[in-house]
């Protein structure tokens, strides 16, 4: 019982007595042999135990010298200071080349932080000619020390093929050595990757593991109150002059502010507080754009400075300073102020807690729909704050909050239907929402910074960011990625390569793969490419019925191209059985999604006439020899001249009737439009 409660207590020499008198026994003499075994086994062990405990003891009173002795040039920390410092020196234009050469000393020094840095930059081309076997080297030997960023660069590259050849399971190890090693872009493709089973079996608690690690992160950063603005992205197959428009909207925003008008001096401050769509973040100018807006009895420029007080962006933080702007603005009804007043409360920053208080807040707000207000008094609903608890209020309440965009609410539900309160347990729906939040964080900016680099001609750049936010799940990265695969970086690969064959048919299958990624996640624009490509074999084999498949998909999504081409495959009896009736229908239905298809509409009309006319005779004689002569040789007798004429004229009159209706049905929608 002694060497049982020593043993229990982490005695070393008592596990082996313990060991021992607990185990079946063998013969005497062999038990004596075995006991004397142990205690001099024991002996050198805690001799050794307490060498070992010694040096540590030495490593805790003396670490500078030690890390010294391990590492002469330059001790761990001082390394990775140091790589933050010419990071930053890199990333400004008027130090970038004093910091490219920190870097490539600090990568020499064996900095990982350097060489994983650096790496990324020669595999991008960010600020440096691209050099994927320097690049390739850098982060191989980033991510044998363990440096997580390095080995998600690497695993992209072995995903996509650059630098090295394509290995699918290789990138899957690096991916996970990544999330092990907490970075959230690895877990995000991870999620992505199990969520829809890209090269990896459909796992969706794998994927609601890794997604719900970065959601979460997204919402804190979102609670703080001053998450970064992303602009949407546009889609560069459908729109690439939507940037120019961004432009023209901030600068008629810039000119009112400047004009004294005071909703839009708290829109540019708000901008240049959580900065995006093109604007730095400046806190100052915010303050003076909020406190000219407040000074004309602006609601939103009172509550704006609240929040920055509280927050302490571009002015001291003082709870009390943002308790009194928020009261100003919320006794005049202003909901937003309302919210973040009744969050004071119920923290009791500022103030004294009152639950009460609080709630009164918090509700008030949420009647006039505002987000914050819905969030917080969901919050009350479900933790029972001020409340009765209530998992199916709060689910409303988080509901409402969704619909207004709230990523927290957005995160929260998630968690409701991962947990099944008040909701039908769902992983998939949970998964979903997961996915939502996270693309709505700090990886949106990745496409900003995509298309901020298409926009400077740096196509390259562009589409290596696209292919990036590709792999991690992002719809619109893998459609612009597909469209550079189909337009831009094939046609440069076929330049630069005389028309290589293999380059270009490459190409083709990338983009074949990403419109295939994109088309999985809904979008109308891929089913319509991934219809052609199976439709005329490119990037995959010939498959008509395939093709017929995506069209019909995006023609349920009101795509005007692919209901063409339904009608066109009807007509023609191509992937779909041959029927002119459905062919008309079709034709038909594309002048209703969109009216600029009418000239193309009425060629396919008319053209299906003059098919019509020339197969029915045909159709009519096998008619008559199979059901009426039970002849099958009068199918070879040609008509009489009077009925093929009577055919021809009613098929005029039906082409007539058709222009007629045609011309009707637009002029109809041009003046529902108008």
């Amino acid at each position: 019982s002694l060497a049982a409660a020593a043993a229990a207590g982490g005695g070393s020499s008592a596990h082996y007595f313990y060991y021992y008198w607990t185990r079946p026994r063998p013969s005497h003499n062999r038990s004596l042999l075995i006991l004397f075994l142990c205690l001099l086994g024991t002996l050198v062990l805690d001799h050794t135990h307490g060498a070992q405990t010694t040096r540590k003891k030495t490593a805790v009173f003396h670490p500078v010298i030690l890390a010294q002795e391990a590492s002469p040039l330059s001790p761990p920390h001082q390394l990775a200071h140091d790589t933050e410092a010419a990071w930053n020196a890199a990333n400004d234009p008027e130090r970038a080349s004093e910091g490219l050469a920190a870097l490539e000393k600090l990568a020499q020094l064996g900095s990982p932080d350097a060489q994983a840095a650096l790496g990324k930059m020669y595999a991008s081309g960010e600020q440096v000619e691209v050099d994927l076997e320097k690049g390739v080297s850098l982060l191989q030997d980033a991510a044998s020390q363990g440096n997580a960023a390095a080995q998600r660069e690497l695993a992209f590259l072995y995903e996509t093929g650059r630098g090295v050849p394509v290995n699918k399971p290789m990138a899957l190890i690096y991916y996970e050595f990544a999330a092990r090693g907490g970075d959230l872009e690895a877990k995000t493709t991870l999620g992505y990757k199990y969520f829809v089973g890209d090269g990896v079996q459909q796992n969706c608690d794998k994927a609601s593991h890794y997604y719900r690690t970065v959601a979460q992160s997204v919402a804190e950063e979102a609670m703080s109150g001053i998450a970064r603005l992303f602009a949407e992205s546009p889609r560069l197959m459908q729109d690439e002059d939507a940037s120019h428009e961004e432009d023209d909207v901030i600068q008629y925003w810039q000119y009112s502010a400047d004009a004294g008008d005071a909703s839009a001096q708290v829109t540019m401050g708000t901008l240049h507080l959580r900065g995006g769509f093109g604007v730095k973040q400046n806190p100052d100018l915010a303050h003076q754009y909020f406190e000219q807006a407040a000074a004309q009895g602006n609601l939103g420029g009172v509550t704006n400075l609240g929040l920055m007080y509280a927050k302490g962006y571009g002015v001291s933080q003082d709870n009390n300073t943002a308790v009194r702007y928020y009261r100003q603005a919320a006794d005049k009804g202003y909901a937003h102020a309302q919210a973040l007043l009744g969050h004071m409360y119920m923290q009791g920053y500022g103030v004294k807690v009152d639950v009460d208080e609080a709630v009164r807040l918090f509700t008030l707000s949420a009647e006039q729909r505002h987000t914050d207000g819905l969030l917080h008094l969901g919050n009350c609903h479900f933790y029972g704050a001020g409340l009765q608890q209530d998992y199916a209020k709060a689910v409303q309440c988080y509901m409402a909050a969704t619909h207004g965009g709230d990523l927290v609410a957005q995160f929260n539900l998630a968690q409701m239907h991962r947990l099944g309160l008040a909701l039908t347990r769902s992983c998939s729906a949970a998964v979903t929402l997961y996915k939502r939040v996270v693309e709505r964080g700090r990886f949106a900016g990745m496409l900003n910074d995509a298309h901020t680099k298409y926009q400077a001609g740096d196509t390259l750049g562009a589409l290596y960011l696209y292919e990036k936010a590709a792999e991690m799940g992002f719809e619109l990265a893998q459609s612009n990625a597909a469209w550079f695969y189909d337009t831009h970086a094939t046609s440069d690969q076929h330049e630069h390569e005389s028309g290589s064959p293999s380059t270009w048919s490459s190409g083709q299958i990338k983009a074949f793969e990403y419109y295939r990624k994109a088309a999985e996640q809904q979008n109308p624009t891929a089913h319509l490419k991934m219809g052609d490509y199976y439709y005329y074999g490119v990037g995959t084999s010939v498959d008509h019925s395939k093709a017929a498949a995506f069209y019909r998909v995006a023609s349920d999504m009101r795509s005007a191209q692919a209901t063409f081409n339904l009608g066109y495959m009807h007509e023609r009896g191509e992937g779909l059985p041959q029927d002119f009736h459905l062919a008309k229908r079709y034709y038909d239905l594309t002048v209703s999604y969109d009216p600029d298809a009418y000239v193309a509409s009425l060629l396919a009309l008319g053209a299906l006439a003059i098919r019509y006319a020339y197969t029915a005779p045909a159709q009519a004689r096998e008619l008559v020899s199979q059901y009426i002569l039970k002849e099958p040789r009068m199918a070879d007798l040609p008509l009489s001249w009077d009925l093929l004429l009577i055919l021809v004229l009613s098929n005029l009159l039906f082409l007539l009737i058709t222009i007629r209706h045609l011309t009707l049905r637009r002029l109809r929608l041009q003046q529902q439009q108008q």
